[in-house]
């Protein structure tokens, strides 16, 4: 095999990583949607089974993000971002790996929103659910839902 040969394989693998990176991050969006989905419905029996889901799905990607490091650095590319290997590529590496590249960064984008928005909807269901317990056990909360410790009862602080 030659030089030439060796190049167009790495980059089609190198390639390939990245189209594996961009569907494994939207599977981990799709997931992040269905937990935001999931708390504010309220179904919170179902949330352990979407984060050992998500679990699968982060180690696939520290899988893929390490092949595609390693990949990099053979084809020279090693500590450079997307747009620095796009302007140190061919036009025919550019071509091939820019609209990559742009899926990619698109994913990475969607995933930040929904994450931002499924953390919302959690953090209103722990307030929800520390209002709930402080009023069950005759404390309060404050503005966040935080509960505030109330003064000692001498009967929650026996011994039995």
């Amino acid at each position: 095999m030659d030089n030439q040969n060796g190049t167009t394989d790495l980059l089609e693998e190198f390639a390939a990583s990245i189209e594996q990176l961009a569907h494994t991050i939207e599977g981990i969006a799709r997931l992040e949607e269905e937990k935001a989905e999931t708390a504010s419905l309220g179904y919170h029996d179902r949330m352990d089974g979407i984060l050992k889901r998500e679990q699968v799905y982060i180690l696939k990607l520290r899988g893929l993000e390490q092949k595609r490091l390693r990949l990099a650095e053979a084809m020279g590319w090693k500590g450079l971002t997307f747009r620095q290997i796009l302007s140190q590529s061919t036009s025919e590496q550019a071509g091939r790996l820019s609209p990559l590249f742009t899926r990619l960064d698109s994913q990475i984008k969607h995933l930040r929103e929904v994450k931002d928005t499924a953390e919302r909807m959690i953090q209103v269901r722990l307030r929800e659910f520390n209002m709930i317990l402080s009023s069950t056990t005759g404390g309060g909360c404050d503005e966040n839902g935080v509960p505030v410790k109330g003064p000692s009862s001498f009967f929650h602080d026996r011994y039995v």
